[in-house]
């Protein structure tokens, strides 16, 4: 009875987790927005050596503080997100502080994100950390208390995404 039931589990453990599956959300929080990103870190530490190839730089450790630096600075290159306010001009807003716990499983980062509009209108975001995969795919969530709205983003679309109905009252 106990190997049927580790031979009909297993299956479903083995396929439980992709690694081709990393997941985003841009969240309002009491204290302002936040970027959560989540993704296995062997995709991310093939990004981050696409990423350094692309600039000329040497490849590095696969540890340490040099590495957990360049992870952070990869990961705020990559993200590029543009808010519209109601009304204005577009701006481009940056990430700012933030946490992470890198993981064999799963590596999680938070930043606040900085010089977000009061009221915004309008958000264009574009993920490329992981780009250079193929067969990608990045689950994103804008949230904003009970409010949602979910995105897959692709090759096909380029990893990015413009939402307007969103921030509409």
């Amino acid at each position: 009875m106990l190997g049927l039931a580790l031979l009909l589990g297993f299956p479903a453990l083995a396929c439980a987790h992709d690694g081709h599956i990393a997941t985003a959300q841009l969240r309002k929080t009491s204290e302002g927005w936040r970027y959560e990103f989540m993704a296995p870190q062997h995709a991310l530490e093939e990004g981050l050596e696409s990423w350094r190839r692309g600039q000329g730089a040497p490849a590095g450790a696969s540890e340490g503080a040099a590495f957990r630096e360049a992870m952070v600075a990869f990961l705020k290159e990559s993200l590029s997100l543009t808010v519209t306010p109601a009304p204005g001009a577009p701006a481009r807003v940056r990430l700012g502080a933030g946490r992470f716990k890198l993981g064999s499983h799963q590596s999680y980062f938070d930043f606040a994100v900085e010089g977000m509009p009061r009221e915004p209108q309008e958000v264009t975001l574009r993920i490329a950390t992981l780009a250079q995969r193929p067969g990608q795919t990045v689950l994103l969530r804008l949230i904003d208390g009970d409010r949602t709205e979910r995105f897959v983003l692709t090759e096909e679309n380029d990893f990015a995404m413009t939402d307007r109905a969103f921030f509409s009252p």
